[in-house]
């Protein structure tokens, strides 16, 4: 990922975390490399202390799917754009509050994701 890709991605969570008031960290990640599945574009990861207690979470967003978002948002009808982007950002955030993929938690997203679409102008 070059620098202008970082500091989009970088812009656009900052913005999101703070709308909602989020302090979880959100990084970058080649998730071919640290994941099974080929197909991940974003993945909430739960922090255990050596006795399994649950201590935080963070989030990773795949840094080639950032870079796809960052060229494909002026290609017009391209799949990857900035509204995705705050879409798969939406639901990370949202396995904070809801950890299975329900029907709860998608709702959760599209609530959240409507919330950046109104305030964020996406």
């Amino acid at each position: 990922m070059n620098a202008d890709v970082l500091a989009y991605f970088d812009n656009l969570k900052n913005k999101i975390c703070r709308l909602f008031g989020v302090s979880v960290l959100i990084y970058p990640m080649n998730h071919n490399l640290t994941l099974p599945a080929d197909d991940v574009l974003g993945c909430c990861h739960r922090l255990r202390d050596d006795d399994g207690n649950l201590i935080g979470y963070i989030i990773t967003i795949d840094e080639n799917y950032i870079t796809s978002c960052y060229y494909g948002r002026n290609i017009p009808h391209s799949q990857y754009n900035d509204d995705v982007l705050a879409e798969t950002i939406c639901h990370e955030i949202a396995h904070l509050y809801v950890w299975e993929h329900t029907e709860e938690h998608a709702e959760l997203t599209k609530e959240l994701h409507n919330a950046v679409r109104q305030n964020l102008g996406r």
